[in-house]
């Protein structure tokens, strides 16, 4: 396994790695930090993508296209859960990488979609009756 002090961080939250101290101090029920929403939540996160021994992360390996429709609904969904973590305990919690950020790029370029074609009609019909003088 990995060594613990290789670990330096278990997520991203709010733009910054949550130090591996906070992970400590989540499972830790001697301290303040344990008994927050915040502590439960993270510790949800760590139990689901941390083997037992807290040494080192599980990786989702989607069967198929990396980038196709199971792919893009797992990480929606995935999103979605880490959403309600990320309102119930205050943090922001994220998911990064070139599958999301592939996925992300494949959306918003299919979301513009149709403002592009209506774009492109509207200026060859206008060119259209500008060259034939309709």
């Amino acid at each position: 396994g990995t060594p613990r002090q290789n670990i330096t961080g278990a997520f991203f939250a709010n733009g910054e790695p949550v130090p591996f101290e906070l992970v400590r101090m989540a499972f830790d029920a001697g301290t303040s930090f344990s008994n927050t929403t915040t502590g439960g939540h993270l510790r949800s996160l760590i139990e689901t993508f941390f083997t037992k021994d807290g040494d080192a992360t599980f990786l989702y390996v989607i069967k198929g296209d990396p980038f196709g429709d199971v792919s893009r609904r797992w990480l929606h969904e995935a999103r979605s859960y880490l959403e309600e973590v990320s309102q119930a305990g205050g943090y922001e919690w994220q998911i990064a990488g070139m599958g999301a950020v592939t996925i992300d790029t494949q959306d918003s370029v299919l979301a513009a979609f149709p403002l592009v074609i209506g774009t492109t009609a509207l200026t060859v019909f206008c060119l259209l009756g500008c060259a034939f003088g309709s």
